[in-house]
């Protein structure tokens, strides 16, 4: 008679002694490893690595200065914004100037001097040149600076809150004017430092006169917030890239409508605000609503759309003319890039990464 064999009897992993230990400890361990990630101390927490590039501008003496954020790629900390310094010649961004949070730069009066608006509601004049920096005033908008402008004598700043428009004279670094009755979206100085045009949420550009502040005419009103503005080289037109889906050309000396482009934004997707005149001022370019990650240059005088350049791979945050004739452009995929016009070729590209200390 043959014995039939039994199959074994399975005990549950709980009834292991050992085996539930075992699990039981890399649990706890992995549970005490996410932990410890999340309260790292700032210096060994991990790197950050979601880069948007912001602002960034080339100096006189061809040193760029760029803003962005970093966000951390693990656990830990927030969003937190850098100063990233590129000498001519170098092939690398350093970051440097770390006392205060940025949040708007622009061209100070001399040519290594830069000028960054904080987000306590600060300016700071910086040297690039003996990487000094000081205050320009005790007295702080409420709220982060959004936006700077020096005049082209060197002698009028002109900044912006989220509650108002301030100009300081930079030889006193005293305060010249505020408004508080402006809901400014945007300004640009004009050229002979005499009146500079904004453009508010309510969708009027008007111009102001630069040494009081007071109100010299209304350009136009349009139907939508304005969302940028643009003077040519020549100081005789201005571009308008509106909310409600237009980009418009006007005479500034009369607010005739020179010409108009439809611009149509998609509800789903935010605008980036790119208007920027060439150098000879025969070019403009603006952020290509659609696709928001590319770029499309125009014929300033006819209004006529010339060529798209693309590369970046997220939304353009901003764009310039370089003093060479190149186009500069900055976008929320951590990079600047450099165009040649002409062609529409892109000649480099230059990617941002965030400090280490960084915290």
């Amino acid at each position: 008679m043959s014995a039939s064999l039994a199959s074994p009897i399975r005990t549950p992993w709980s009834l292991r002694p050992i085996t539930a230990v075992a699990i039981s400890l890399a649990a706890v361990s992995a549970f005490t490893a996410v932990l410890g990630i999340a309260f790292l101390p700032a210096e060994i927490q991990p790197m950050r690595r979601l880069i948007s590039v912001t602002h960034s501008v080339e100096l006189g003496n061809r040193t760029v200065v760029t803003l962005f954020w970093s966000m951390p790629s693990g656990y830990g900390g927030g969003k937190k914004h850098h100063l990233a310094l590129q000498h001519a010649g170098d092939s690398d961004p350093h970051d440097s100037w770390t006392a205060f949070e940025p949040l708007s730069i622009a061209k100070g009066p001399g040519k290594d001097q830069l000028l960054v608006g904080a987000l306590d509601g600060s300016i700071h004049v910086l040297d690039v040149a003996h990487s000094t920096t000081e205050p320009l005033h005790s007295d702080r908008h409420r709220g982060g600076v959004i936006a700077l402008a020096c005049s082209a004598d060197g002698q009028c700043l002109v900044s912006q809150g989220f509650a108002d428009l301030r100009a300081w004279d930079m030889i006193t670094q005293s305060e010249r004017w505020r408004r508080t009755d402006v809901a400014p979206f945007g300004f640009v100085l004009s050229h002979d430092a005499q009146t500079a045009f904004i453009a508010d949420q309510l969708g009027e550009a008007f111009e102001i006169d630069l040494q009081s502040g007071r109100t010299l005419r209304s350009l136009t009103r349009l139907d939508g917030t304005i969302l940028q503005i643009a003077l040519s080289p020549s100081g005789n037109t201005l571009a308008i890239l509106s909310g409600s889906g237009r980009l418009l050309m006007l005479d500034i000396r009369t607010g005739r409508l020179l010409w108009e482009q439809p611009m149509p934004f998609p509800a789903h997707q935010a605008p980036a605000r790119v208007v920027a005149f060439s150098t000879s001022g025969q070019q403009l370019v603006t952020s290509d609503p659609q696709r928001g990650s590319a770029l499309i240059l125009w014929d300033a005088a006819t209004g006529r759309r010339l060529r798209d350049l693309r590369g970046h791979q997220r939304i353009v945050h901003g764009a310039e003319f370089a003093t060479s004739g190149e186009l500069r452009s900055w976008a929320a995929d951590g990079t600047i890039r450099r165009w040649d016009p002409t062609t529409g070729a892109a000649l480099s590209k230059v990617a941002l990464e965030a400090p280490l200390h960084a915290t």
